[in-house]
């Protein structure tokens, strides 16, 4: 049976609501999700297929199962389930894992990157302006 919530939840409230995040893509992976959850410092259990495997670290911020093992996938949970202190541990990996990707060193790479090219150091791009 379903279970009521008392009141509906915003989407910035939702990382909040979960110890864990499971994402058992099977194909095309759009690994937004997995990102965001990394954010919210959250250990994950995920699909070893590129993209999940890229993000997560196997036992470092979560557990990365093969398609189709059923049994590697109960067992990270449980492993989850039973210990609030590697729950905690892996969540803080995600979060460090991700900074990587933060809008604030994305937007450095990407400035770097224009800067090279308007300066004409990668290609000779300011000729093109011209």
């Amino acid at each position: 049976e379903f279970f009521p919530l008392p009141r509906a939840f915003s989407m910035t409230e939702m990382p909040y609501l979960y110890w864990a995040f499971l994402y058992t893509s099977t194909g095309v992976n759009s690994y937004r999700c997995v990102m965001e959850a990394m954010a919210s410092r959250k250990p994950l259990v995920v699909t070893n297929i590129r993209g999940s495997r890229d993000l997560v670290k196997h036992g470092v911020n979560g557990f990365v199962v093969d398609l189709e093992n059923d049994q590697s996938l109960i067992e990270s949970f449980v492993k989850l389930i039973n210990d609030k202190k590697l729950r905690e541990q892996m969540g803080q990996a995600s979060l460090n894992e991700i900074q990587p990707y933060s809008l604030k060193n994305v937007l450095h790479e990407m400035r770097g990157i224009y800067s090279r090219f308007i300066e004409g150091n990668d290609l000779n791009f300011t000729e093109e302006l011209k």
